[in-house]
């Protein structure tokens, strides 16, 4: 059974233009609040999969900066962190582990 929320379409578009820089994170606030950055898609992905596979620094600076879960694995068991590393991304594998390593969970 599954016991994480599905993202609302309202959310996944908030987090499809912030990650796209096309919304100021400013606007972006029901996206940040509590475990909302830990919302997982039907793979299991979270904002924080999705900005590592794109290597978004900003993306992902912004959700650590209000606490996304960088250990949530997705269907194919990847954590962020090996998201960004498989996809070749080093600056955004190396944030997420520094957010891994001081306990950001």
């Amino acid at each position: 059974m599954r016991t994480t929320p599905i993202l609302s379409g309202f959310q996944l578009v908030l987090i499809c233009l912030l990650m796209f820089d096309q919304l100021h994170p400013a606007f972006a606030d029901p996206i940040h609040d509590g475990a909302a950055t830990d919302v997982q898609m039907l793979d299991g992905s979270t904002a924080l999969h999705w900005a590592a596979y794109g290597g978004n620094i900003a993306i992902i600076t912004e959700l650590l900066a209000h606490n996304a879960n960088p250990n949530i694995r997705n269907a194919e068991g990847l954590t962020p962190y090996e998201m960004a590393e498989k996809y070749g991304h080093e600056a955004a594998a190396m944030l997420i582990e520094k957010a891994m390593v001081a306990g950001n969970a």
